[in-house]
């Protein structure tokens, strides 16, 4: 059994930093992403993925361990100085972290593994035209789907990239077998 963690004084914020250097230093362009009203006092913000979108766009996902599980989405049209609001989107991925990639036809890719029960648990696909404001494919069409009697409550992390060849690869990981701790990274192979 693992302990559990009382989240109840901890202050969580989003951030933004560069570095010019390959890491060496950074920059700060951003103290604090704002948070919505109504989640204020949450502050249950982490693991953010970025992607830039053609137009210089930079479009954030956090992973939000709040009660409604939903990722949020922000945006900076100034190389991330300012950032809107973190806005709650209908992406549940129940407390995973989301990952995005902007794809070659102007649409933006959030991969996430789904941990809502054992009716719905796997890595999945959603799309969005208007720079993560609304999304399609929510749970339509999975990459990777746990088989009845698989599942064991730990799933996620998927990182994709593109194929020179047009393909999409996304590698996750995910127990390879029922109550196991083992990690098993796993890839899927795929098209948009």
């Amino acid at each position: 059994d693992r302990p559990r963690y009382d989240w109840s004084d901890v202050r969580t914020t989003v951030l933004c930093e560069r570095s010019r250097d390959g890491g060496r230093t950074w920059e700060t362009l951003c103290r604090e992403i704002p948070v919505a009203p109504e989640d204020d006092g949450c502050n249950l913000f982490h693991e953010p993925s970025v992607a830039e979108l053609a137009d210089g766009t930079l479009v954030a996902a956090v992973r939000f361990h709040g009660a409604d599980g939903c990722f949020r989405f922000t945006r900076s049209r100034d190389g991330g100085r300012t950032w809107e609001t973190l806005a709650r989107s209908p992406l549940a991925a129940g407390k995973t972290a989301p990952h995005l990639l902007a794809l070659p036809d102007g649409r933006l890719l959030c991969t996430y593994g789904l941990r809502r029960g054992d009716d719905a648990v796997g890595v999945f696909a959603a799309f969005s035209r208007d720079a993560g404001r609304t999304w399609t494919g929510l749970e339509n069409a999975p990459l990777w789907i746990a088989p009845p009697g698989t599942w064991s409550g730990d799933i996620g992390y998927p990182a994709t990239v593109a194929a020179p060849d047009g393909a999409l690869v996304t590698v996750f990981y995910a127990p390879p077998e029922p109550g196991s701790k083992l990690p098993c990274l796993s890839a899927a192979r795929w098209r948009a």
